[in-house]
């Protein structure tokens, strides 16, 4: 069984903190794919995309510290 906040101030935190989660999930995941498909494109020796993808990659881990 689950405790539900009482006060209003608790249970507005508890809603913005599952918001901020799944968010944060789904910028992890993208993040992550990102970053699988530089690596493959490094191991395929193509120069072009793996800087397009590292560029893409660096833009999103930097927007994300910004917010945590």
């Amino acid at each position: 069984m689950k405790k539900m906040a009482n006060i209003k101030s608790a249970i507005k935190r508890i809603d913005v903190t599952r918001k901020q989660t799944a968010r944060n999930k789904s910028v992890k995941s993208e993040i992550k794919t990102y970053v699988k498909k530089f690596e493959q494109a490094i191991e395929n020796k193509d120069s072009e995309k793996a800087n397009e993808l590292f560029k893409t990659v660096d833009k999103k881990v930097k927007k994300q510290q910004l917010k945590t």
